[in-house]
């Protein structure tokens, strides 16, 4: 089949037009050669019309399209000339029409016109009968309708069959082109594979020389000794008549280094420096090559003066984009280094930056360490690390001796197989199993050279690199001579406390008796002294009160008791109770508690300590005319308890350390406010062991909100012994870290575990 861009098929046009003049021909021969007078002039003249539109078809390739469709009316014409002359309808030849039809499909280019002669070959074929018979009777002839309907049929089937011939054709011809792109893609990547594998091989030789300059490399750490296998390894593998490494010292604005003549025996390293310029760091930071003969930059003068060479290459050594060498190159040679071999260079110098990086890094290492060693066997603490296996990593001569080992154990060693100390095995799998902070226990032991069983304090704290446990390290303190001292002050508070009681009940007693009037008549005078020693005595007796219940907790000597406990009745008999001291100092109570909270399971004498603590706080620190509000609110699984106060507030430094033990606000010998510094530490202790926790809110001047939060649902198995030496029983199990508490003002805060001396802060 014919294109649009090749010439068509001239043979296939003869035949064509063979077939077509053979059927003028018979159509004469069957033909009254008076009718067909003029016949033969005009058969010659279709021959010669043709063969030059052959002619102008093949000389002018832009008027094909012309030629072809002026051929193709010619041919058209020709047929129904003698399909007319051959006897119209009865004329055997109209079979000549459908070749007609079919025939120029094959050479002709243009599928619109073959289907546009298609569906005219029937009327034509009408046109010419009807000129031959001048009457149109014949279209009601069965043999002209069977005539035109399979004309009409293969006409169609004709036309249907071109397209399908033109689009295969189409198809075919661009699966060639698709075909030849692909030949011409296969034959370039096969050229650029055959480059590629040549310089693949080029590499795999450079990369076994960097492997076995990276293997000698690994020989040893020492800065020295690496330097010295760097300049041996690169005269081997360069044809420079000197090589040099160099390193880089910017203070002096100096190069140092050795070299190393290839040439000459025996082989040996001369030491070297070279003198440069801040422009040559300049050009060093850059990180690129410097080719060149015989000039100042880089020190290049200076080689030239020591090895007599023209040219020199200098390679940098750089290390995270900043200068730390060159290697240098020298020779009589102007092509002494090939651009494969300086490529090569290039990766060989990435080698050497890393290589005295590691080398540098461990000689720092190495001095780092035995600096440690020597202050972990200065201090007095003792000092065990392990990894993550439990094997020793460090352990300083104190540990040692506390372990009771005659010796520093080697590292490495299972510390299982070294000491027998359940208690250290316990703390350091707790910290294996949850490696989130610290863990602080207290561990017995009896140490080398020792009968008696001593005390430490062992911090445990994980070693964390990324997010994988490395190690543990754990400081021994000796602290039993502080546990014995805690003990006698405990021992002594109790006695004095108690030896105080005696004569304050008596001077109590014998005040009261002469304010009766028991004695005699008492003057306003006196009455006024009296009252005033009474007041004191009050006061005396409260902060003896305090002493001896710090004691009693801290000796673990109280135990929770609880009951039912409505915490608005609890607040009402504290205001009842307060009532007569807030008159006095003029300050208003208000209580905003509402009826309706849940009873809870608490120990209600406790809470009312907590509650009275914080309202006399309250109103000692509230000027008169000021307030104290007190409420209570339910927040899910617990119950919070606000005292707000209009009094001077507590600066935000001091608010961190209220609530340890001892401590006051104002702790000068002339303070204002006086007391014992226990009452928020005694309510502190007590709140967390019902599970709750307490805090402050305050600015100075503008008065202070104390809230604390109890449990609502506390069981006898939840709590212990009050006392200040342990946690709260089933603390860290039932009330998890991060839990969160409705404040009063809409707020949420977390609820954390806190150890008994620890400070609860505003947040």
């Amino acid at each position: 089949m014919h294109s649009h861009d090749t010439p068509p098929p001239i043979p296939l046009i003869l035949v064509h037009k063979g077939v077509l003049t053979l059927g003028a021909l018979i159509a004469m021969w069957l033909t009254d050669a008076r009718a067909m007078a003029g016949y033969p002039w005009m058969l010659a003249g279709y021959f010669l019309l043709s063969l030059g539109l052959l002619w102008v078809i093949q000389r002018w390739p832009r008027a094909r399209r012309w030629g072809l469709s002026t051929n193709y009316m010619l041919d058209m014409a020709l047929t129904l000339a003698v399909i007319r002359f051959s006897g119209g309808l009865s004329s055997p030849l109209w079979m000549l029409l459908l070749i007609q039809v079919l025939l120029p499909a094959f050479y002709f280019p243009w599928a619109a016109f073959i289907w546009v002669g298609a569906f005219l070959s029937g009327p034509l074929y009408a046109l010419a009968i009807w000129s031959h018979s001048q009457s149109l009777a014949f279209l009601r002839d069965p043999l002209f309708l069977t005539r035109y309907a399979l004309l009409f049929v293969g006409a169609i089937a004709g036309a249907l069959a071109v397209q399908q011939l033109i689009e295969a054709q189409e198809r075919e011809r661009r699966l060639r082109n698709t075909l030849a792109t692909r030949e011409a893609d296969l034959a370039a990547q096969t050229k650029q594979l055959q480059r590629t594998a040549s310089d693949l091989g080029d590499r795999v030789l450079q990369l076994r020389a960097l492997q076995e300059v990276a293997r000698s490399l690994t020989v040893t750490l020492n800065l020295r000794e690496t330097n010295r296998a760097l300049i041996k390894r690169l005269s081997t593998i360069t044809d420079a008549r000197h090589v040099a490494l160099m390193l880089l010292h910017p203070e002096e604005r100096a190069l140092q280094g050795s070299w190393l003549d290839t040439k000459a025996q025996p082989r040996r390293l001369v030491p070297i420096t070279l003198h440069i310029t801040e422009h040559d760091i300049k050009s060093l930071s850059m990180g690129v090559p410097v080719f060149s003969p015989v000039s100042k930059e880089l020190g290049f003068d200076q080689l030239h003066a020591l090895w007599g060479v023209k040219y020199f290459l200098s390679m940098p050594l750089m290390l995270r984009g900043a200068p730390m060498g060159a290697l240098y190159l020298g020779d009589h040679r102007h092509d002494f280094v090939t651009e494969q071999e300086r490529q090569f260079l290039e990766s060989f110098a990435y080698f050497a930056s890393t290589a005295i990086e590691n080398a540098e890094l461990y000689q720092t290492i190495s001095d780092k360490k035995q600096e440690l060693e020597t202050i972990l066997a200065g201090i007095g603490d003792g000092v065990l690390v392990v990894d993550s296996d439990l094997r020793v990593v460090l352990m300083n001569p104190v540990a040692t001796r506390i372990f009771n080992l005659p010796s520093p154990p080697p590292s490495g060693a299972p510390l299982p197989d070294l000491i027998r100390q359940e208690p250290i095995y316990d703390l350091l799998d707790e910290i294996r199993r949850q490696p989130k902070g610290s863990r602080m226990q207290e561990i017995e032991l009896s140490p080398r050279g020792s009968n008696q069983i001593r005390t430490y304090q062992a911090l445990a704290t994980p070693l964390i690199v990324g997010n994988a446990l490395q190690g543990i390290a754990t400081v021994l303190r000796d602290i039993t001579t502080q546990k014995e001292l805690e003990r006698m002050k405990s021992n002594f508070l109790s006695v004095v406390s108690h030896e105080l009681r005696t004569p304050l009940h008596s001077i109590k007693g014998f005040v009261d008796i002469i304010l009766m009037g028991k004695t005699g008549p008492v003057t306003e005078i006196q009455r006024d002294f009296l009252e005033t020693v009474q007041e004191q005595t009050n006061n005396l007796q409260r902060l003896i009160d305090d002493l001896l219940e710090f004691s009693r907790m801290e000796s673990g000597r109280i135990t929770l008791h609880l009951k039912p406990v409505d915490m608005p009745v609890v607040i009402e008999a504290v205001v009842d109770k307060l009532a007569l001291s807030a008159h006095s100092a003029r300050v208003t109570l208000v209580n905003q508690t509402p009826e309706d909270l849940p009873t809870i399971m608490a120990d209600p004498w406790r809470l009312e300590q907590v509650v009275t603590n914080l309202m006399d706080n309250a109103i000692k620190f509230t000027q008169a005319g000021g307030s104290v509000t007190i409420w209570a609110e339910d927040i899910g699984d617990y119950i919070q308890v606000s005292v707000r106060d209009t009094g001077i507030g507590i600066p935000p430094e001091q608010q961190v350390r209220i609530f340890d033990r001892f401590y006051q606000v104002d702790s000068g010998a002339n303070r204002q406010y006086k007391g014992t510094g226990l009452g928020l530490t005694i309510c502190r202790h007590i709140v967390e062991h019902h599970r709750g926790r307490i805090w402050v809110e305050s600015e100075p001047g503008q008065g202070a909100t104390f809230h604390f939060t109890v449990y609502k649902h506390l069981e006898e198995g939840d709590i212990g012994a009050l006392d200040f030496t342990t946690l709260p029983q089933q603390q860290a199990e039932d009330k998890p870290s991060g839990a969160h508490v409705d404040e009063p003002d809409g707020r949420r805060e977390a609820v954390g575990i806190h150890d008994p001396y620890s400070v609860i802060s505003n947040q």
